[in-house]
C-alpha cells in the first residue's frame, strides 16, 4: 500500500564466515563480528538467512565461533538447519563426516541462543502501538488477524476483518519467541 514501507533488514549466510578457505579475504574482513554488530545498528532488523550446523569436516571449534558471533551480534532471527548433501552441489561430493547426533546436538545448543535473542527481541514491542499490514486470518485461528509490523515482525492480534490488506493500528499484549499478539485500536 501506498504510504507503507517495512523497516530495512539484511540477510547473509553466516556459514561463509567460518569457511577455512575465505580466511583472510576480503569477505571475512566486511563481515567480521565489530561490522555486523555495527550494521545492526543501523538496520532495524539483521539476521543470518540461514545457518546450517553439521557442515563435512565443521570442528567443534567453528562451531563454537558459529555460537559466539551470534552471541556477540544478539540477531532477532535466524534460519537454522542440520546440514544434509543435496544433489549438485560441491558439497554433495564431500563424505558426510559429522554424525547425525552430533549435529543434531549442535542444533539444539544453537536454537538456544536463538531463542532466547528471539524473545529478547519481541519483549522489547510490548506495550507498543506498530502499524500493521493485515494478511488476513491467522493459519491457527480464524478469529485472530495476522499481519506484519513496520519493523517486520508477524503479528496475530483481534480485529477487523474488513481490514485485511490495509495498515491498521495494533497495540501489543504479549510476545513470544516468534511472533507477537495484539489488539487492534481506532
Amino acid at each position: 500500500p501506498v504510504g507503507y514501507t517495512r523497516s530495512l533488514y539484511v540477510k547473509y549466510a553466516l556459514k561463509f564466515l567460518t569457511d577455512p578457505a575465505l580466511k583472510g579475504k576480503h569477505f571475512n574482513l566486511l563481515f567480521s563480528p565489530e561490522f555486523l554488530r555495527e550494521s545492526k545498528a543501523l538496520y532495524d532488523n539483521l539476521y543470518p538467512s540461514r545457518i546450517i550446523v553439521g557442515f563435512p569436516n565443521e570442528t567443534e571449534e567453528q562451531f563454537e565461533d558459529t555460537l559466539s558471533l551470534y552471541e556477540h551480534c544478539q540477531y532477532d532471527l535466524a534460519y537454522t538447519f542440520v546440514y544434509s548433501p543435496r544433489a549438485g552441489t560441491p558439497a554433495a561430493a564431500m563424505e558426510d563426516n559429522i554424525p547425525l547426533e552430533e549435529k543434531q546436538q549442535r542444533l539444539y545448543r544453537l536454537n538456544e541462543v536463538v531463542n532466547k535473542y528471539a524473545n529478547q527481541a519481541n519483549a522489547k514491542y510490548l506495550g507498543h502501538i506498530a502499524t500493521v499490514l493485515v494478511d488476513g486470518p491467522s493459519k491457527r485461528n480464524p478469529d485472530i488477524l495476522s499481519g506484519y509490523t513496520e519493523h517486520n515482525k508477524l503479528i496475530n492480534f483481534k480485529g477487523n476483518k474488513e481490514d485485511i490488506g490495509k495498515m491498521v493500528k495494533v497495540k501489543i499484549t504479549n510476545t513470544k519467541t516468534w511472533t507477537l499478539e495484539g489488539e487492534q485500536i481506532a
